[in-house]
């Protein structure tokens, strides 16, 4: 069977016979490939613990007014707040940096299981060389809980003026930057969640609306990675309570399963937003573009893990080859590296790190390879959203 976005050489377990794997795609026969990966709360006001968490900066430092602003900025439900009987030292030395300048927001939502988090890992590796740049890439663990509260308090109320500079001093603390780079693949939802009434992300556009609104004096941008349905849907699958696919997409049809109308929705609800989008199976060739469009550089600008993805999925003998057939040929393109890289992984490529076991039960191989050709036909739609990018190998 030859499939353009199979990308792995992907294995499903059917309900009739778990225990046999029935080969369905190989790389061999693709040109583009990929690897697999493997609260809300009640209350509306940030506690105070949350908040000594969030505005604790080191030994002796607490940014009590910090704490007070988050609390009247967020939400305007007319509940008091008390701060608490915390102390306050602000050292002689802090000044607070201007966050009146427009900042471009980068938010990457993911998607599930398409190398989210080694992308944010390749992209702490560069945080250093990109700070000295102005590209701030903050640590995860100061947003996400952050981002998550956000979510929950936008909600039930519009943000106050001031709250987008609250948010900017927790994450990014006394950095100045000109772009940020966030990646929350729960932004959306989790894995069980991801799809309802047929539709990937059905909270995605509301959610991207109200961080707009949030970010009103700013650019946004939206990263997100699209996957062939016909592997996402049973990896989510794989994470959901329910025993069996058809109870877990509630009653809708995977062949009607669109990500260009996940993007569309989006893109209505939220048209000052632009998104940058492309496919998990074409990441191995992509990954050093989608880190360069993430931090906003040029083609070919020199960045720290180009290649983290493809090192994964090469042996090492490959890999040792390929570089230096890159040092022989230093003035190729980004396109001419491509097609090398798709040249070696069809020799050096590891089986184990390119196969994956899909848990459909009841698909068959005629399921995947319709709701793969759907796939390709949806992508040139996507190509074709007004705000949309569309990277492509």
């Amino acid at each position: 069977m030859t499939c353009l976005r199979s990308g792995l050489v992907t294995k499903m377990v059917t309900a009739n016979n778990p225990s046999e794997a029935i080969p369905l795609f190989s790389m061999l026969k693709t040109r583009r490939s990929g690897a697999p990966t493997r609260t809300r709360t009640a209350d509306l006001l940030i506690t105070n613990q949350l908040l000594y968490q969030l505005s604790y900066r080191g030994l002796g430092r607490i940014v009590y007014s910090l704490r007070i602003a988050v609390a009247r900025s967020f939400f305007h439900s007319g509940q008091r707040f008390y701060p608490g009987p915390f102390p306050v030292y602000l050292p002689m030395s802090f000044t607070k940096p201007d966050r009146s300048i427009r900042m471009q927001i980068v938010l990457h939502a993911g998607a599930h299981f398409t190398e989210e988090e080694r992308l944010v890992r390749c992209l702490l590796r560069n945080k250093e060389d990109f700070s000295k740049r102005g590209i701030a890439v903050p640590g995860p663990g100061k947003y996400r809980s952050l981002l998550k509260q956000t979510m929950a308090a936008l909600q039930e109320a519009p943000p106050a003026p001031d709250a987008r500079d609250v948010l900017l001093d927790l994450i990014l603390d006394e950095e100045n930057a000109d772009r940020m780079i966030l990646s929350h693949m729960f932004l959306f939802g989790a894995p069980r969640s991801c799809i309802r009434n047929g539709f990937i992300y059905e909270a995605a556009p509301e959610r991207v609306a109200q961080l707009s609104a949030l970010f009103a004096h700013d650019e946004v941008e939206l990263f997100l990675a699209m996957r062939n349905p016909a592997t996402f849907l049973p990896a989510l699958f794989d994470q959901a309570p329910q025993d069996d696919m058809e109870a877990f997409l509630r009653g809708a049809d995977p062949y009607a399963i669109r990500w260009s109308e996940t993007l569309s929705a989006i893109r209505s609800a939220a048209p000052d937003v632009t998104i940058t989008t492309w496919c998990f199976e074409d990441m191995p060739m992509l990954w050093a573009q989608i880190v360069r469009e993430l931090a906003g550089l040029e083609h070919g600008e020199k960045i720290v893990g180009g290649f983290d993805l493809l090192s994964e999925i090469m042996s090492k003998e490959g890999m040792q080859r390929f570089r230096a057939y890159l040092k022989t040929h230093p003035t190729m393109t980004e396109m001419q590296k491509r097609r090398v890289i798709v040249a070696f992984l069809d020799k050096f490529a590891i089986e184990d790190e390119i196969e994956e076991e899909l848990n459909a039960p009841g698909w068959t191989e005629d399921t995947i390879e319709a709701m793969t050709d759907i796939y390709e036909e949806d992508m040139e739609r996507v190509a074709r959203i007004p705000g949309v990018s569309f990277i492509a190998p």
